[in-house]
Protein backbone atom coordinates (compact mmCIF):
# COMPACT_ATOMS: atom_id res chain seq x y z
CA UNK A 1 0.00 0.00 0.00
CA UNK A 2 3.37 2.40 0.23
CA UNK A 3 3.49 3.07 -3.12
CA UNK A 4 -0.33 3.99 -3.75
CA UNK A 5 0.72 7.07 -1.00
CA UNK A 6 3.35 7.78 -4.04
CA UNK A 7 0.95 7.37 -6.74
CA UNK A 8 -2.64 6.22 -6.23
CA UNK A 9 -3.64 5.33 -9.47
CA UNK A 10 -4.48 2.03 -9.61
CA UNK A 11 -6.08 -0.24 -12.58
CA UNK A 12 -7.78 -3.59 -12.09
CA UNK A 13 -8.83 -6.40 -14.17
CA UNK A 14 -12.05 -8.79 -13.04
CA UNK A 15 -11.58 -11.81 -14.20
CA UNK A 16 -14.65 -14.50 -13.64
CA UNK A 17 -14.04 -18.14 -14.60
CA UNK A 18 -15.62 -19.72 -17.42
CA UNK A 19 -16.62 -16.19 -18.79
CA UNK A 20 -14.68 -14.81 -21.33
CA UNK A 21 -15.96 -11.06 -20.90
CA UNK A 22 -13.28 -8.76 -18.60
CA UNK A 23 -14.46 -5.82 -16.74
CA UNK A 24 -11.47 -2.80 -16.87
CA UNK A 25 -11.79 -0.50 -13.82
CA UNK A 26 -8.69 2.86 -13.25
CA UNK A 27 -9.05 5.28 -10.72
CA UNK A 28 -7.55 6.67 -7.86
CA UNK A 29 -7.11 4.76 -4.28
CA UNK A 30 -6.42 5.71 -0.82
CA UNK A 31 -5.94 3.36 2.08
CA UNK A 32 -8.71 3.95 4.74
CA UNK A 33 -8.97 2.47 8.51
CA UNK A 34 -12.80 3.52 9.10
CA UNK A 35 -14.27 0.76 11.02
CA UNK A 36 -17.77 1.40 9.86
CA UNK A 37 -16.63 1.76 5.91
CA UNK A 38 -14.48 -1.38 6.53
CA UNK A 39 -17.52 -3.48 8.78
CA UNK A 40 -18.83 -4.90 5.63
CA UNK A 41 -15.63 -6.73 4.76
CA UNK A 42 -15.64 -8.56 8.16
CA UNK A 43 -14.65 -12.66 7.80
CA UNK A 44 -15.65 -14.44 10.62
CA UNK A 45 -16.56 -11.46 12.72
CA UNK A 46 -13.25 -9.55 12.02
CA UNK A 47 -13.26 -6.78 9.91
CA UNK A 48 -9.63 -5.75 8.34
CA UNK A 49 -7.70 -3.43 9.68
CA UNK A 50 -7.35 -1.25 6.45
CA UNK A 51 -8.73 -1.67 3.55
CA UNK A 52 -8.55 0.65 -0.13
CA UNK A 53 -11.08 3.21 -1.36
CA UNK A 54 -11.06 3.08 -5.09
CA UNK A 55 -12.54 6.25 -6.71
CA UNK A 56 -13.95 5.03 -10.29
CA UNK A 57 -13.05 6.93 -12.80
CA UNK A 58 -13.49 4.54 -15.83
CA UNK A 59 -14.72 1.84 -15.94
CA UNK A 60 -15.53 -0.62 -19.42
CA UNK A 61 -15.73 -4.39 -20.59
CA UNK A 62 -13.25 -5.76 -22.78
CA UNK A 63 -14.35 -8.29 -25.35
CA UNK A 64 -13.05 -11.81 -24.36
CA UNK A 65 -11.03 -12.66 -27.35
CA UNK A 66 -7.76 -12.53 -25.69
CA UNK A 67 -8.99 -14.64 -22.84
CA UNK A 68 -10.26 -17.30 -25.48
CA UNK A 69 -6.94 -16.77 -27.49
CA UNK A 70 -5.25 -17.14 -24.29
CA UNK A 71 -7.41 -20.52 -23.29
CA UNK A 72 -6.95 -19.26 -20.06
CA UNK A 73 -10.09 -21.44 -18.36
CA UNK A 74 -8.45 -24.63 -20.47
CA UNK A 75 -7.42 -27.18 -17.71
CA UNK A 76 -5.50 -28.30 -20.57
CA UNK A 77 -3.77 -25.08 -21.27
CA UNK A 78 -2.69 -24.20 -17.37
CA UNK A 79 0.82 -24.34 -16.27
CA UNK A 80 1.80 -27.13 -14.58
CA UNK A 81 2.96 -25.92 -10.79
CA UNK A 82 6.26 -26.93 -10.93
CA UNK A 83 6.97 -24.86 -14.47
CA UNK A 84 7.73 -21.90 -12.29
CA UNK A 85 9.34 -20.94 -9.38
CA UNK A 86 7.65 -21.08 -6.46
CA UNK A 87 6.89 -17.81 -4.03
CA UNK A 88 9.73 -18.60 -1.23
CA UNK A 89 12.35 -18.95 -4.25
CA UNK A 90 11.72 -15.73 -5.78
CA UNK A 91 11.42 -13.85 -2.06
CA UNK A 92 14.43 -15.42 -0.93
CA UNK A 93 15.87 -14.27 -4.50
CA UNK A 94 14.46 -10.89 -4.04
CA UNK A 95 16.42 -10.15 -0.79
CA UNK A 96 19.60 -12.34 -1.87
CA UNK A 97 19.52 -15.17 0.22
CA UNK A 98 21.48 -17.89 0.64
CA UNK A 99 20.43 -19.74 3.04
CA UNK A 100 18.79 -22.71 1.82
CA UNK A 101 16.53 -23.61 4.76
CA UNK A 102 14.56 -19.68 4.30
CA UNK A 103 13.29 -21.27 0.57
CA UNK A 104 12.19 -24.20 2.69
CA UNK A 105 10.65 -21.65 5.64
CA UNK A 106 9.34 -19.59 3.05
CA UNK A 107 7.41 -22.45 1.04
CA UNK A 108 5.81 -23.77 4.37
CA UNK A 109 4.80 -20.74 5.65
CA UNK A 110 2.95 -19.52 2.07
CA UNK A 111 1.37 -23.76 1.86
CA UNK A 112 0.12 -23.40 5.60
CA UNK A 113 -1.20 -19.49 4.94
CA UNK A 114 -2.67 -20.72 1.81
CA UNK A 115 -4.07 -23.89 2.73
CA UNK A 116 -4.48 -24.47 6.25
CA UNK A 117 -4.90 -20.86 7.99
CA UNK A 118 -8.80 -19.90 8.12
CA UNK A 119 -8.39 -16.96 9.17
CA UNK A 120 -8.31 -13.95 6.35
CA UNK A 121 -6.36 -10.91 7.94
Amino acid sequence: MRNLLENPAVGMMFLIPGIFDVLRVAGRAEVVADEELLAPSAVKAKAPATGLLICVEEAFMHCGRAVKRGRLWEPEAQVDRNALPRLAEMLADHVASTEPSIREELDDLAEETYMERDNLY
